[in-house]
């Protein structure tokens, strides 16, 4: 067995077979190899092993059926690379989508500029063997290296990337570039021996100089905001796909719904598949076209069945028009796909505390903020509003965070400065809600009511505007309005329940027991606490319509769904006390007394519940 020593030495041997002149560069060249093997080692671990996944609207040449197409436009985007450094005329942030045609043929003219490209480098690579200065070719190396080596792992030649063309991939190798293109006008200059000619080469470098230099001035002024990025990638390319579909983003997120809408309209012209514009063009749509942004959603599943947000907002569609499971079903699809999806679990938690169902509520709210850090967020949001001051989502993000540390005035001018800039329907519910939960409960109205001009059909806006009517004591005016809210949303429990609520406050006993049957009726009810609570409702409005045998049973049917309700034991207990059934009416007040041993009715109906007793026994006994 050949021990390590012996090989090491054999191996040094071999080496050395090497042309003198030839060592230093394969040094060289195996240490820049070595490196970039260690950083995409680096970069895999990072991905689990994995490579990263990307859709055809990333990278078309990648999804091309032939190897054919996939080589010759490969090789191409090597030369438009390279073009990029020596005439940087035409520049985008991106350039997926269809910016560069596929190479789909050998007669393409193109691939007269891939043979030159590939002529041009493997002419360098000649040089830097055979030249006959050692520093010039140390010179062509360093440049040829800087050149191709950090250049090749985002060429798509090795493995598949996400992009057709980036600038950024560029920074490293135009130091190559820069290096040979002086190291060419080095040598120009020596080879000439005339005056003038070195003053022609002298004025021309000079030239292209300020050239370039005004180029990266200018250039650099278009990455100054989203808005003037965004606005020159369509100056560059107005036939990509993905530029109106970033231009429509922002104009979303600054409140430019109708340009917006248009943008992504365009997108889908240029690319019907694009799923993220699908899914978009269907959010701004969800305010006044539900059905039709509702039909946008589905086709965006359609074409990503792993599409989280599409999911998220077709069970945002059904859980506005009341249809609780179907809405279910979706938020629990898209959590499947992203488990770490904050919208999904708060809003899952709003369901369920809507259906009743507490303990799932708080549940799905725990595991939401268990894993968020809020000093995190805190300081992520106020970084990106350091960036870009007039960043919206950033804005109403800062705020929520400020709102779960408790920092509510914090929060209320957070929301203040959002709505400076976009009026948004939701961050005015959220403001509201401040509002709300700081007693100032006109102002409360008087943002839902801003918040419904937005999304008139919004549910939980419209809920939310009833119950600060009712708080107000505006009971006609929340009668008005949920009597009009249940016309066009008939099958919503919730509306029912609160316009019960209303009627049953001004004493309607009768109306208010009509809107607690026909939520009873729906075929909705998916949970036991609910039933059982609208039920304890309807005994209440019979309570008060002085039918005490229906309301009775009804306590009763209240008690088989749920048998730790103190309230209704409370209200069981006091049914028997007045039909002087004071052995059952002290049964069901013992049971309430150990849920709530300190509530003061309970406490006072039992010693009336004592004298009554002490009173019937005198009476007996006389």
């Amino acid at each position: 067995m050949t021990s390590w020593p012996v090989l090491l030495n054999r191996m040094k041997a071999k080496v050395f077979l090497l042309p003198e002149n030839l060592r230093p560069f394969f040094f060289r060249s195996a240490i820049l190899i070595g490196a970039a093997s260690v950083f995409l080692g680096f970069r895999l671990w990072m991905l689990n092993g994995h490579l990263p996944h990307f859709s055809e609207e990333d990278n078309p040449a990648s999804f091309a059926p032939h190897l054919t197409t996939r080589f010759l436009t490969y090789s191409y985007l090597v030369a438009f690379n390279i073009w990029l450094l020596l005439c940087p005329t035409t520049l985008s942030h991106d350039w997926q989508e269809g910016s560069i045609p596929l190479v789909e043929s050998l007669w393409d003219p193109r691939n007269a500029a891939t043979l030159l490209a590939f002529a041009s480098l493997a002419l360098l690579g000649v040089q830097c063997i055979f030249r006959s200065k050692e520093t010039e070719r140390r010179i062509l190396a360093c440049g040829l290296l800087f050149l191709a080596v950090p250049f090749l792992p985002a060429s798509n030649l090795l493995i598949k990337v996400g992009f057709v063309v980036a600038e950024r991939i560029l920074y490293i190798p135009s130091l190559g570039f820069c290096i040979l293109v002086a190291f060419g006008t080095c040598k120009m200059f020596a080879s000439l021996t005339s005056s003038s000619g070195r003053t022609l080469v002298s004025v021309a470098t000079l030239i292209m100089l300020l050239c370039f230099c005004r180029r990266t001035w200018v250039r650099n002024r278009v990455w100054e905001s989203r808005e003037t990025l965004f606005k020159a990638g369509l100056q560059t390319l107005p036939h990509n796909a993905k530029m109106h579909y970033n231009y429509g983003n922002y104009l979303k997120d600054i409140g430019h719904r109708n340009e917006a809408i248009n943008h992504f309209q365009e997108t889908l012209r240029l690319y019907p598949r694009h799923g993220a514009a699908i899914n978009n063009l269907g959010t701004l749509l969800s305010e006044d076209e539900p059905e039709r942004a509702a039909e946008y959603f589905r086709e965006a599943i359609k074409l990503n069945p792993h599409h989280a947000k599409a999911y998220f907002n077709l069970a945002n569609i059904y859980n506005n028009r009341g249809e609780l499971d179907s809405a279910e079903a979706l938020f629990l699809r898209a959590l499947e796909i992203d488990p770490q999806y904050m919208n999904v679990l708060n809003h899952l938690a709003s369901l369920k505390q809507r259906q009743g169902d507490v303990p799932a509520a708080e549940a799905f709210y725990r595991r939401g903020w268990s894993r968020y850090d809020y000093q995190v967020a805190l300081y992520h949001c106020g970084k990106c509003l350091e960036l870009e001051p007039t960043h919206v989502v950033a804005m109403t993000n800062k705020a929520r965070v400020l709102r779960h540390l408790n920092r509510t005035g914090e929060a209320e001018d957070m929301y203040i400065r959002a709505l400076s800039y976009s009026n948004n329907a939701k961050t005015l519910q959220s403001l509201a809600a401040i509002y709300y939960n700081t007693d100032r409960p006109t102002q409360a109205l008087e943002t839902y009511k801003e918040a419904l001009v937005l999304e008139p059909l919004n549910l939980d806006i419209q809920l939310q505007y009833a119950q600060v009517m009712t708080r107000l004591g505006l009971y006609k005016d929340a009668e008005l309005y949920l009597s009009e809210a249940v016309q066009t949303k008939p099958t919503v429990i919730e509306l029912h329940r609160l316009l019960s609520s209303v009627y049953s406050l001004q004493h309607h006993y009768q109306d208010a027991l009509r809107q607690v049957e026909i939520a009873l009726e729906l075929n909705q009810i998916i949970d036991v606490e609910t039933k059982a609570e609208l039920l304890f409702e309807k005994a209440n409005h019979l309570k008060g319509l002085n039918r005490r045998e229906e309301a009775q049973k009804t306590y009763e049917e209240v008690l088989i769904l749920n048998p730790e309700m103190g309230s209704c034991l409370l209200n069981l207990g006091a049914i028997h006390h007045l039909k002087a059934e004071y052995k059952q009416a002290r049964i069901y007040y013992m049971r309430a007394l150990t849920l709530d041993p300190k509530n003061e009715i309970l406490i006072e109906n039992i010693a009336k519940l004592n004298r009554a007793e002490s009173k019937a026994k005198r009476t007996s006994q006389d």
